[in-house]
């Protein structure tokens, strides 16, 4: 086998192998076909003839040469045992094997058992489990508990007021009342039909009458310091019992141009 492993480690004698596959070759047609010279052709047939890859005989003046596929067997079975696949390959290729045979056999036992027509609920599985007949509906919280009392289901969810006036034995009142309706609740007063505004709670605190209108800065401040509200100035020397409204232009305006030239001089 090492013979034969270097007689077909040059490249050139491949080639003349391939070229005897086909038919035999004289020298001189072997040499013919390659662009190297005739004694270096002669000197390759003699190595794989010594390797007994190729036989020779005489034809008249030539020689002719012919393959020998036999010493090429112990060469391809070395070649096979490098390409057999390791113990692990075979193990993954039998596991390969069952799992496939596993999977038609499910396939297989499924196909002859008969499908079910629809997935049963878990009350249904519940209900044949312990032989009761199966709810046609899940029931609700309140419907569930009035089961396990005794008591008839409530149609609807009573809201706080509701149970709150359940508990108190009064009757349910038809909307929620307000803050002011729930302080007038609690202190026996009339609830007020509309929110008082601030100067109003303020009379009401104090006992005196709400205003009309709400009181200027001056009204205030005379209101505190209980002196008589300032008076319009109309002209010079003269004023008016009206009170002090307006913007600042407007008081100007209605000083007169006689202060406006006292300021000036």
């Amino acid at each position: 086998m090492d013979e034969v492993a270097g007689a077909i480690a040059d490249p050139v004698r491949r080639e003349i192998l391939l070229m005897l596959r086909d038919e035999p070759l004289s020298a001189g047609q072997i040499a013919d076909r390659f662009a190297i010279s005739r004694p270096a052709v002669s000197r390759h047939l003699r190595v794989l003839r010594e390797a007994g890859l190729v036989h020779d005989r005489a034809d008249g003046r030539r020689r002719v040469y012919t393959l020998v596929t036999a010493p090429l067997d112990e060469l391809a079975g070395w070649l096979r045992l490098l390409a057999r696949p390791s113990g692990w390959q075979h193990h993954f290729d039998a596991l390969e094997t069952e799992v496939y045979r596993t999977r038609r056999d499910r396939r297989t036992a499924a196909a002859q058992m008969p499908a079910p027509q629809t997935h049963p609920t878990a009350p249904e599985r519940r209900a044949a489990a312990t032989g009761t007949p199966a709810p046609q509906t899940r029931p609700t919280a309140p419907e569930r508990r009035a089961a396990a009392t005794g008591t008839p289901a409530p149609q609807a969810r009573p809201t706080a007021p509701e149970r709150r006036a359940a508990a108190t034995g009064t009757p349910a009142p038809q909307t929620r009342p307000t803050a002011l309706e729930r302080r007038a609740a609690a202190t026996g007063t009339p609830a007020p039909q509309t929110r008082p505004t601030a100067p109003e709670r303020r009379a009401a605190a104090t006992g005196t009458p709400a205003p009309q209108t709400r009181p200027t800065a001056p009204e205030r401040r005379a209101a505190v310091g209980q002196t008589p509200a300032p008076e319009r100035r109309t002209a010079v020397g003269q004023t008016s019992a009206t009170p002090v409204h307006g913007t600042r232009t407007e008081r100007r305006t209605a000083a007169g141009p006689e202060q406006s030239q006292e300021k000036s001089a």
